[in-house]
């Protein structure tokens, strides 16, 4: 390369410089070039200090020195142009949508669970306590009451069918869902494993609420509240899913309640050493030994006796 064509060079950076010092110079300001908040500049901001009537804060913008030692004004905002409310707006904006997500999700667990809509409605002001539901009871309430507690508690309400622990799951779920406003989620055992296993061949347009086995562990997992309803043993296939969903729970502290038919000998067995330790070790299990309320109360009457 040439002297010339080097010293050609050098003037254009130098060129360059100035050209960027200017351009600094205006910006922050300086002896040369007006201040941005002078009202002989047209099109300058308003430089009036004012308070916000909504949340009170008061914006009077700042002076701030540059190295040319001058200073630089930033003008506060223009009146009503309030940055506190324009992020609480933001904020509850992305709540509702986080709130209407989970509604869809919750909805749709629901939906697989095969719970049936009788109890959707299910509270424990609507349970009727039989002899042998006190304690369960008293312990679903008491579940409720501590649900803040960064504990990650598991319930296991366990006893022969039809004596109401899918009653009190479902309004341990609903009060949840209530009073925390988070994801709360139910599911009976043997339809989500359906669920995983109908997504392995699910293809586009197939179901419209279907959903990829990815995305229905994860929702499991990071959902602040599930029950797991009808809590059994399962097929070799699932042992990998089932271990990844409880050990999830487990690891993050998510509080999870069961329900089951079988006692807590006979879920030993179904769930094997790696998973019994940590239901073992988390879970406040629970007996009701009440009778079969579906019988006593909605079998209808023999004919001919």
């Amino acid at each position: 390369m040439t002297g010339g064509k080097i010293t050609s060079i050098r003037t254009q950076r130098r060129q360059q410089e100035v050209s960027n010092a200017k351009s600094l110079r205006a910006i922050f300001g300086g002896t040369e070039s007006p201040q941005p908040t002078d009202p002989a500049v047209p099109g300058s901001l308003p430089n009036n200090p004012w308070t916000c009537p909504k949340c009170q804060t008061h914006y009077a913008g700042v002076t701030i020195p540059t190295p040319w030692g001058c200073e630089h004004r930033i003008n506060p905002p223009l009146e009503g142009d309030c940055k506190v409310c324009a992020e609480a707006e933001y904020q509850s904006f992305m709540l509702a949508q986080q709130h209407k997500e989970n509604q869809r999700t919750s909805e749709l667990f629901l939906k697989w669970s095969e719970i049936g809509d009788n109890y959707l409605a299910c509270s424990f002001d609507n349970f009727e306590p039989l002899p042998g539901t006190e304690l369960a009871l008293q312990k679903a309430r008491a579940y409720v009451d501590n649900f803040g507690e960064p504990d990650g508690k598991w319930l296991l309400l366990f006893g022969p069918p039809g004596n109401g622990k899918t009653h009190l799951g479902m309004a341990l779920r609903g009060e949840i869902e209530h009073r925390h406003n988070c994801l709360a989620l139910a599911i009976t055992q043997p339809y989500l494993l359906q669920q995983i296993r109908a997504s392995w061949d699910r293809k586009p347009g197939d179901d419209p609420d279907g959903r990829s086995e990815d995305w229905i562990l994860d929702k499991l997992q990071v959902a602040k509240f599930v029950l797991l309803d009808d809590l059994m043993g399962w097929k070799e296939w699932a042992d990998d899913r089932m271990f990844v969903l409880l050990d999830g729970r487990y690891r993050n502290q998510k509080k999870t309640v069961f329900t089951s038919n079988h006692d807590p000998g006979q879920l030993e067995k179904a769930l094997g050493p790696r998973l019994w330790s940590r239901f073992a070790a988390r879970t406040e299990m629970v007996r009701v030994t009440a009778g079969d309320y579906r019988i006593s109360n909605e079998r209808p009457d023999t004919l001919g006796e």
